[in-house]
């Protein structure tokens, strides 16, 4: 095996906090939390789009 293979599915993750603030277990966690996120909005663009149009401008507002 080369070094490269050994690497295979393996992935850095960067942050701007310290150590200190935070653990790597924390933000390895929290950036498995985007996926949930991300399939939310994935939902809200596609499953939800037939309750469209919802007006919120009222014309004495505008």
């Amino acid at each position: 095996m080369t070094e490269q293979t050994l690497l295979d599915g393996c992935y850095v993750i960067k942050t701007e906090l310290k150590k200190e603030e935070v653990s790597a277990e924390t933000v390895h966690e929290r950036y498995k939390d985007l996926a949930s996120v991300e399939q939310g909005f994935r939902t809200m663009k596609t499953g939800y789009l037939e309750t469209r149009p919802i007006f919120v401008r009222k014309e004495k507002r505008t």
